[in-house]
């Protein structure tokens, strides 16, 4: 850890209530009520994540950030209108509000330090524990390298829960899948309903030992890539922050995809779409439209990121001089959609597979993602990794991967 992540937070603090201060200074004429209204700001601004936290682990599944604010401007707005219209002698509450607001910053800044040590320390650890894990890879000097592909459409479910419960069939998506080459496991479940669960064990290619996040650039599958002298690509997304992939190069949203396969040297991409996770803001033919149903906007996302990823992947594979690794994948079932949030649907996922022969022997209907790169290392690498049991964990709380919470998985697998 170094010097520059133990100033950073504290110069950060200041620099935005200065900043801040000068604003409402210059706008009200009163550096009393000024002060007041900077101090209610920076506690609104340092208590929101903890509040946000801690709701996230008192429920089990976090709040939307747009709930939690409009319940934040319900408290602070009409506190702030009542201090500068009816106090006319703020001396007491100044005094109250500064040893609050510095109560706050410093214990804001003490929790930033703290998760900067445990982000450390986790890496640390993770490095540990996974150089005990990691396989040496067979000699690969002789043969080529393909590039990999991990496509993430966030939140996307399965084909047969789109007819089941969406009304949409999507079997032709299926199809055009099965043609370009792809496996698709029609029975897929995720391991775990939230994004920063499932991406991370996707990565560690194993499930979650310990209720500690460990950063996705120490993972097994990160580590091994680098180690074959790949370069890890990713882009732009507000997601970026569940995870620190550690990438080489991160390309802006409006770069595209289908120029990577022109850039010389093996590639680990990670590309992650926020479709069709909500808000229902597409048509299938991708003009905007705000949908006022859930669940048919749901299925209105669905079929336009379906549109879109198909000639993406069929031209990268067209372009591709070594056949590639694509994996697309849902990292949980349908979000968005209160009334079909049944934990069974919420696992449900896309996942699908564009590998050679020999891996698509390994490959099954009821695959989980923690298995993905298991079989792709074994069979592009030379590693020998054992297949993990498919589970299913329905809970957000890291303390709460227990029995009781496992979802079997029902569908009917195909003859």
């Amino acid at each position: 850890m170094d010097t520059a992540s133990l100033v950073r937070p504290v110069v950060l603090s200041v620099l935005l209530t200065t900043l801040i201060w000068i604003v409402f200074r210059l706008f009200f004429r009163d550096w009393q009520k000024s002060g007041i209204i900077t101090t209610l700001v920076m506690i609104a601004f340092f208590t929101y994540g903890h509040i946000f936290n801690e709701i996230e682990s008192a429920f089990g599944t976090p709040i939307r950030h747009r709930y939690l604010m409009l319940i934040y401007a319900g408290i602070f707005l009409p506190l702030a209108i009542f201090i500068l219209w009816k106090v006319k002698k703020p001396d007491t509450l100044i005094n109250f509000l500064t040893v609050t607001g510095l109560i706050l910053t410093v214990f804001s800044i003490a929790r930033t330090l703290q998760y900067d040590l445990s982000v450390y320390q986790s890496a640390r650890l993770s490095n540990n524990a996974q150089s005990s894990l990691i396989q040496n890879v067979s000699d690969t000097t002789a043969t080529q390298k393909p590039d990999i592909y991990l496509i993430l459409l966030d939140a996307h479910t399965s084909v047969r829960t789109l007819k089941e419960e969406f009304n949409y069939d999507a079997s032709p998506f299926l199809q055009q899948l099965k043609d370009l080459g792809f496996y698709v496991a029609e029975c897929a479940q995720s391991n775990y309903p939230i994004t920063k669960l499932s991406v991370t064990s996707v990565f560690y290619a194993n499930y979650h030992q310990e209720p500690t996040l460990y950063p996705v650039y120490s993972s097994l599958v990160i580590e091994t890539l680098r180690s074959e002298g790949y370069r890890v690509i990713t882009f732009e997304n507000r997601s970026n922050g569940h995870f620190d992939i550690g990438e080489d190069m991160r390309l802006s949203r409006n770069q595209m995809l289908l120029s990577l396969p022109e850039m010389e040297g093996p590639k680990f991409v990670f590309a992650h779409f926020l479709v069709p996770h909500p808000p229902f803001i597409f048509t299938p033919d991708g003009k905007f439209h705000w949908a006022e149903q859930q669940a048919p906007g749901y299925a209105s996302n669905a079929k336009f990121i379906d549109s879109q990823i198909v000639p993406v992947v069929a031209e990268i594979i067209k372009n591709s001089k070594i056949p590639p690794v694509i994996i697309i994948m849902g990292d949980h079932g349908a979000t968005g959609v209160p009334k079909l949030e049944i934990p069974q649907r919420r696992m449900s996922i896309l996942n699908a597979y564009y590998v050679n022969d020999k891996a698509k022997k390994d490959l099954y209907e009821t695959i989980t993602p923690v298995n993905s790169f298991r079989i792709v290392f074994n069979n592009y690498f030379g590693t020998k990794y054992s297949l993990l049991e498919d589970l299913s964990y329905h809970s957000a709380n890291m303390n709460k991967f227990t029995p009781e919470n496992l979802i079997a998985n029902k569908c009917q697998v195909s003859p």
